[in-house]
This record gives structure tokens, sequence and C-alpha cells, in this order.
């Protein structure tokens, strides 16, 4: 692109989810100072899929963060204490609440 300063963009980026949006987006308005409209999402790996590049299943988010915590905390002596607080909340109306309701369109 000969004059970056002066040549009107549009973008498309295709992210597979190990990306943050927001990192890329700030960078194409870096590299495209005349970006006229913020860059088209496109995902190659639907969250819903069930499938993730981080090996946790979207679909199960409970059980993804039992088991993270689980893994995390094998030789915390406060282990016992911190999964039952993340099993209280886990089970709460309010984080349910948090999953059904997705704006974005993100949360399984």
């Amino acid at each position: 692109m000969p004059d970056p300063d002066r040549t009107l963009v549009s973008l498309t980026l295709a992210i597979n989810g190990t990306e943050s949006v927001t990192g890329l987006v700030a960078r194409a308005h870096e590299l495209f100072p005349r970006l006229y409209r913020e860059p088209d999402i496109h995902r190659t790996i639907t969250p819903d899929s069930g499938t993730s590049t981080s090996g946790f299943d979207r679909s199960d988010v409970t059980g993804t963060v039992r088991s993270y915590l689980q893994q995390v905390l094998t030789e915390d002596p406060d282990a016992e204490q911190i999964l039952a607080l993340a099993d209280e909340l886990l089970t709460s109306d309010d984080f349910a609440a948090q999953l059904t309701h997705d704006p974005e369109g993100i949360a399984p």
C-alpha cells in the first residue's frame, strides 16, 4: 500500500479463537489510520461447537472451571475452600443468568 495514511481501508479478520479480537482491532487502527469502519470478524472456530483451541470444552463452562481449578490448586492448602466457593458461584442463579445473557453471541 503506497500511502496508508491516505488510503481508506476496510478489513475482515478471520480468527480461530486464540487471538485477542480487541488487540487485533487496535493493531488494525495503528496500521491503517483511515480504517473507515470496524473490521468484520469471521470466526473459524465457532464458540458453540464445543471445540476449543485451549482444550477446554466451551459447552460445559461449569465443568471446565472445576477441572481447571482442580488442576491449579493441587498443592494449595486452601484448595478445598476455594473449590467450595467456586461451586457456590457456579451453581448460583446469577452465574447461570450470565451464561444465558450473551449479547455478543460468544457464550455457549
